[in-house]
């Protein structure tokens, strides 16, 4: 394999997912577009995921596997990218899988939309359980064509099924280096962080309206699925990152708004996550991190985000989070 025409590193993060990763690597090297390399990063597995992986890298000289001590998705993650030759980074969980020939229509949607600094790509869900694949409801029509990447992060906020998940971009490697778009090592929303500033950055967006990803939903046992408050906690990290980086006169109003947006709705599910965590031994410092940050919900005039201020100040955090618990259920029962 010539390295240095390589057009798509797929990098994988890898961590305990024994049970799914020969599903994941197959759906790659089964593909009939072939110019691509595969980038393993096993961030310290403690079953044999590191072993089916060596079984597959010995019968596939397109494959490069990194060990690392365990240290989450950012640093897998950037571990990858930086020895990536492709021109393009495909983000793939090591529980997922791509579409067959997913990398055909990605690579000719990259070169009708003329080489842009992202795509945007579409998948089909499926769980343990159900392996019926749903299709995502959204749709990138002719009114994506000339949206900026900050209006085109307010849009896909309004998409219930549009997750901001890595793998839901292709980026370019040259793009991604020259604005240093890397992830931020040690949180657990990395994807909240990294994708306001890949789009704020970004000059160029295409698209790829065939289905090219298939995501894996509440797998148990996934990161996104363990209980862990220190995922609340970093959302408000991230909401100070992102207001510290883009809340100043340098940006226009119209990227200043956004991010304000995004703070807002990630300090509300904070708070609508918080009963969850009641009797946990961080409960009080997550208590005072979301009362110190509480005027983020001031940035979105909707009813549900002033409510949620004005009751978190007259009745507690604890409180209003329970109420808005049963506001939910109310709503789903009737």
């Amino acid at each position: 394999m010539d390295l240095n025409n390589v057009f798509f590193s797929i990098i994988i993060p890898v961590y305990d997912t024994e049970k799914y990763i020969s599903q994941c690597i197959n759906s790659v090297i089964s593909q009939t577009y072939l110019n691509y390399e595969i980038i393993i990063v096993d961030d310290g597995s403690k079953d044999n995921s590191l072993s089916v992986c060596k079984v597959f890298q010995e019968n596939n000289k397109s494959i490069t596997i990194i060990q690392q001590k365990n240290q989450g998705q950012a640093s897998a993650r950037n571990a990858g990218i930086r020895i990536a030759h492709g021109k393009y980074i495909v983000f793939l969980d090591s529980d997922d899988s791509l579409c067959p020939n997913g990398l055909q229509k990605l690579y000719d949607s990259i070169k009708k939309n003329n080489y842009p600094d992202i795509v945007l790509i579409r998948r089909k869900s499926f769980t343990d359980s159900n392996s019926n694949l749903i299709p995502c409801s959204y749709y990138f029509d002719d009114q994506f064509n000339n949206l900026s990447g900050i209006e085109l992060f307010k849009k896909i906020q309004t998409y219930k099924d549009f997750y901001f998940a890595p793998w839901s971009f292709v980026i370019e490697k040259s793009f991604l280096e020259e604005k240093n778009l890397f992830f931020k090592d040690g949180n657990m929303h990395e994807d909240e962080e990294w994708i306001p500033r890949i789009l704020v950055y970004s000059k160029t967006i295409g698209y790829c309206n065939d289905f090219f990803y298939l995501n894996r939903e509440n797998r148990v046992g996934s990161v996104s699925s363990l209980k862990n408050i220190k995922k609340l906690l970093d959302r408000i990290e991230i909401a100070n990152m992102l207001s510290s980086e883009f809340d100043n006169q340098k940006y226009s109003i119209t990227v200043r708004h956004a991010i304000s947006s995004r703070c807002c709705k990630l300090v509300f599910g904070t708070v609508c996550d918080f009963y969850k965590y009641l009797d946990d031994a961080q409960i009080n410092l997550l208590k005072k991190k979301i009362e110190d940050n509480i005027y983020y919900l001031k940035a979105d005039k909707s009813l549900k985000y002033i409510f949620t201020y004005f009751s978190c100040r007259i009745l507690g955090v604890r409180n209003t989070s329970i109420l808005l618990l049963r506001i939910r259920k109310t709503k789903y029962a009737s």
